[in-house]
């Protein structure tokens, strides 16, 4: 059966360029579904061993069945780090878009940016998974030269 075409989230507006595009990866989303998964379990045992209640033969059982319940939540939200840089703004798959002048750092990773978003006095970082992380570093730092 044939992959399913998605619709394009993004809509430019008149005269904005798109320069970088990018989607998040299935491995962060597994990877963040492996870690709250140690400490959901983690969680599971101290609690269990205060109730009595508790089997070690039962912790294995809890933490595949989290693993496959949260991996698959985790695979299904993944999309909505899909983000796109323009000549304007940084765009976010989640309905969010921010002006270029908000971008107030950036942290490149080995396959990934982390970028420091500051809006008013509020602030928030993203991810953005990317294969290019140099390019979209370069292009960024331009934001935060302007």
């Amino acid at each position: 059966m044939p992959k399913r075409v998605s619709k394009d989230w993004l809509q430019l507006d008149q005269g904005e360029d798109l320069i970088l595009r990018g989607s998040a990866r299935r491995e962060t989303a597994l990877r963040i579904a492996v870690f709250t998964t140690l400490g959901a379990t983690a969680i599971y045992g101290v609690l269990g061993s205060f109730v009595g209640l508790f089997s070690w033969a039962m912790v294995p059982v809890f933490a595949l069945i989290f693993y496959l319940a949260f991996g698959a939540f985790m695979l299904g939200l993944r999309h909505q780090g899909d983000w796109a840089l323009t000549s304007r703004a940084l765009h976010l798959r989640k309905g969010l878009t921010f002006s270029r002048d908000s971008i107030a750092g950036i942290k490149p990773l080995d396959r990934a940016v982390i970028v420091t978003i500051r809006r008013k006095d509020a602030v928030a970082t993203q991810r953005l998974d990317t294969d290019a992380p140099a390019d979209l570093v370069a292009e960024l730092k331009k934001a935060l030269e302007d």
